[in-house]
């Protein structure tokens, strides 16, 4: 085989090569942060002034992992019946698995995600309340170990 044939078999090689990556980048499953992006970003100065608001009045939503599935406990300070709003549980790696639910809490100023709507992996719990005077959005992320 002379040098002819071996860069022709390296240029058919390269296109190969060239080929299979374009196939396969299109079978990529690609999800977004969200379908309507541009949207959001119109009234993303309302989300920063939630944001301010948990600073300011200094109430921040802790989580924590127990058996039952991720309990969220709420300041104190508030009054139970006044705290309602939306927990959006968001999986960034697989989107069917996000889910979203209304808040209240009970008297012990505590929500729970049920154990059955969590596999193991990382979320980001996206909460979006309100105590009856002021608004707040916090994002707590949260590991789901295997069980």
């Amino acid at each position: 085989m002379n040098w002819g044939h071996k860069i022709t078999l390296a240029i058919l090689a390269f296109f190969a090569i060239i080929l299979f990556m374009v196939v396969r980048s299109f079978q990529e499953n690609i999800d977004l942060v969200t379908e309507n992006y541009y949207g959001e970003e119109i009234v993303y100065q309302d989300k920063i002034d939630k944001i301010s608001n948990v600073r300011i009045y200094d109430r921040e939503v802790k989580a924590y992992l127990v058996p039952e599935g991720i309990q969220l406990l709420f300041p104190d300070e508030m009054i139970p019946e006044n705290v309602k709003g939306t927990l959006h549980l968001y999986r960034p790696s697989m989107a069917e698995r996000d889910k979203t639910y209304e808040i209240q809490t009970d008297s012990t100023f505590k929500y729970l995600v049920p154990a059955g709507d969590v596999v193991e992996g990382k979320y980001i719990l996206k909460l979006d309340w309100t105590d009856g005077e002021h608004v707040y959005f916090q994002e707590i992320m949260v590991f789901v170990p295997k069980s």
